[in-house]
């Protein structure tokens, strides 16, 4: 799986979690952020596809992820 396709799947989780992504072009602070009681996540879009996968994954880290299917290659990732 290359990075993008990985970085995809990681946002359809996000989706189901009801996490929003907001993409930015010009934001220098990236990262997971709660408004409201609603959970964001603000990714750079010039930033490498690398970063924002670990940004995802951070905020991924934070949730409770044992109700939703997630392909294995994915959950080890998120996991580890």
């Amino acid at each position: 799986m290359d990075n993008k396709e990985l970085l995809n799947k990681l946002l359809e989780i996000a989706e189901m979690l009801d996490i929003k992504v907001i993409w930015e072009k010009r934001l220098i602070v990236n990262g997971i952020c709660k408004s409201y009681g609603k959970d964001y996540v603000i990714l750079n879009n010039n930033m490498p596809i690398e970063d924002q996968i670990l940004i995802c994954i951070k905020c991924l880290k934070t949730k409770s992820l044992e109700n939703i299917y997630i392909i294995p290659e994915i959950r080890k990732i998120i996991e580890e």
